[in-house]
């Protein structure tokens, strides 16, 4: 669906465009790893604690660079 959705026009119903695709492919395999090791390790709750507050300020950074973006557009 994801790769289906990102060949058309980005929409404000959330089809996924290629920034989408790069968190998925890239950023949530990532997390997995971080977060199974810590699972073997028995240090669980600590790396998920650190894991949400960091994917915290990744959405704040993303939701900026996007009002950033819209910002600029308006200039011209």
């Amino acid at each position: 669906m994801f790769l289906r959705q990102s060949f058309h026009g980005y929409d404000s119903l959330g089809a996924a465009s290629y920034p989408d695709l790069l968190v998925a492919v890239l950023y949530f395999p990532f997390v997995a790893s971080i977060l199974s090791r810590a699972f073997r390790r028995g240090q669980f709750r600590k790396a998920s604690a650190y894991v949400g507050s960091w994917h915290g300020v990744a959405v704040l950074l993303a939701i900026g660079a996007g009002e950033f973006r819209n910002h600029v557009w308006t200039i011209g």
